[in-house]
């Protein structure tokens, strides 16, 4: 072989290899943008935008009751795509035993098509669930934790940034009118969505996000604290009490328990939020700390008539099927919104309470496979598999605790195509998750 010859070869050779590592590149930019997409649109950020003025929810609001074309096609094209990427082109198919329980959940409002209320509603809106669960499966087998942590930090300064140019520019469009439907919240933050609260539960995602991963994933020092100023001051107006309260409260929360360095003392420490909760609630410190908070936003008592809410919504559950509920987002068409419209003198749609609303649609059942999520998650809290990076666990334990009293005061436990089921199903399995390729630190 002459040398001529040898080197066409080897420069061939070399050409070939710089080919497949630039079609490797952009394959891998493809699915991390593909990622970005499906987290903006489980968001729900995009409805408003692209003409579903009158929708409140997620993606999967559209996608199952057709009331925007363009978000039906994006929902169907990317439950379908991301389908397909798992079944066709993911080396293993990874589901960690900590994603059981949700797993479970989500069979169970599946099956409750069959004691279903209204059962085309539930056979709906349970395949938009299982259509998120899709995405999250396939998120957790392709990617590493640090390339979902990233997304979801891009996310955030997206939601930040762009939203905070809205309310300064067209303030029409980013604030509650009095000419609208939800006139009683005129003067409110809303930004890309159609109610505030809306808003302010996707937002205060983004600020936990943004504390616990920004400053790694932000390299600009002064651009991460203004996304961060900016996204207080943005919450704040969205007049949301108890999503403005619930933040710091997590923030602080997450830090302290990250910080404990055996799981005695976080057995501990979990023992005595418990037992201090208890005392706030003897003593009733929190009516008196939310008076305080409703006070400095200016709203009423009543939580906006949530109170009323729930007293319809126990009472119209004892009513129904206590231990099965009346089918997955479908119960409230039975006897409990009369029942409610009876308490309340309107009929608000849902329970405004994320566990309550389990109960009326999968009984004390689902509530107890939800249970047995949460009891899962702590166990993986306390005792924290070895590797465990503070950060992550701060995240976790922030966002465990964001989840918990943001359900408080709005159902936002299981929605169909919705961030907070998608993160409800990834949360326990992070510290597993951390343990593959480029771990985070």
């Amino acid at each position: 072989m002459d040398r001529t010859s040898y080197g066409s070869r080897a420069q061939q050779a070399i050409g070939e290899g710089v080919d497949d590592q630039l079609k490797t590149v952009n394959r891998t930019i493809v699915l991390h943008l593909f990622l970005l997409l499906c987290i903006v649109l489980l968001s729900g950020a995009l409805q408003r935008p692209l003409g579903g003025d009158t929708l409140e929810g997620s993606m999967t609001g559209g996608f199952t009751r057709a009331q925007n074309q363009i978000i039906l096609v994006l929902g169907a094209g990317v439950y379908a795509a991301a389908l397909s990427l798992l079944v066709f082109h993911t080396r293993k198919i990874t589901v960690y035993w900590q994603m059981w329980p949700a797993l479970a959940l989500n069979m169970l409002a599946i099956i409750s098509v069959l004691w279903s209320v209204n059962p085309s509603q539930t056979l709906l809106r349970s395949a938009g669930l299982t259509g998120c669960t899709i995405i999250a499966v396939y998120t957790i087998s392709t990617f590493s934790l640090r390339e979902f942590l990233r997304q979801l930090v891009h996310f955030s300064v997206a939601l930040v940034l762009f939203t905070f140019a809205a309310a300064l520019l067209s303030r029409g469009y980013a604030y509650h009118g009095t000419s609208e439907f939800y006139s009683e919240h005129a003067g409110l933050l809303k930004g890309f969505f159609v109610h505030k609260n809306t808003f302010a539960k996707i937002l205060s995602v983004c600020l936990i996000i943004l504390v616990c991963w920004g400053g790694q994933f932000i390299r600009i020092r002064w651009l991460f604290w203004a996304v961060l100023i900016c996204g207080f001051y943005l919450l704040y107006q969205t007049g949301s009490a108890k999503t403005f309260a619930s933040v710091p409260f997590a923030i602080v929360g997450g830090y302290i328990f990250a910080h404990l360095r055996t799981s005695g003392q976080r057995l501990g420490f979990l023992i005595f939020g418990i037992l201090a909760w208890t005392v706030v609630e003897a003593f009733d410190l929190i009516g008196w700390a939310m008076s305080l908070a409703l006070e400095v936003l200016d709203r009423d008592p009543t939580l906006s008539g949530r109170t009323l809410i729930w007293q319809g919504a126990f009472e119209g559950v004892l009513r129904q099927n206590i231990f099965l509920g009346g089918g997955y987002e479908a119960a409230w068409q039975g006897v409990i919104g009369e029942t409610v419209r009876a308490w309340a003198g309107f009929d608000p749609g849902h329970p405004h309470n994320g566990f309550i609303n389990t109960i009326l649609e999968l009984g004390i059942v689902g509530l107890a496979v939800l249970a047995v999520h949460f009891l899962v998650l702590t166990a993986t809290l306390v005792s924290l598999p070895k590797g465990t990076s503070r950060r992550l666990h701060n995240f976790v334990v922030s966002w465990t605790i964001l989840l918990i009293t943001n359900n408080l005061s709005g159902t936002f436990m299981m929605l169909p195509g919705d961030l907070y089921w998608y993160l409800l199903l990834l949360a326990p399995a992070m510290m597993r998750w951390n343990l593959r390729e480029d771990p985070v630190r």
